[in-house]
């Protein structure tokens, strides 16, 4: 799911996430600024082409539902 719209690499601890776009991706920018600017966010933009997930994820399950809850938003009509 995630290479398909350019999500390069994607790290994820018992504190949070990160994934690394890459340059050519099909993410809309309108997306990811609506992901950061909702009330009480978990995201934060991290350089120009990482978005950070601040929330607590304590083990590989947790992690993996959240990554595909933020990919599918994201990948639909991109």
């Amino acid at each position: 799911l995630a290479s398909q719209i350019g999500i390069d690499q994607i790290d994820a601890g018992p504190s949070g996430a990160r994934l690394q776009f890459a340059q050519e991706n099909q993410v809309s920018p309108e997306k990811i600024i609506a992901l950061i600017q909702r009330p009480h966010s978990v995201y934060q933009l991290d350089g120009g082409q990482r978005l950070r997930i601040r929330q607590d994820l304590p083990d590989g399950e947790a992690r993996c539902q959240k990554i595909i809850q933020l990919i599918e938003p994201l990948r639909s009509n991109a």
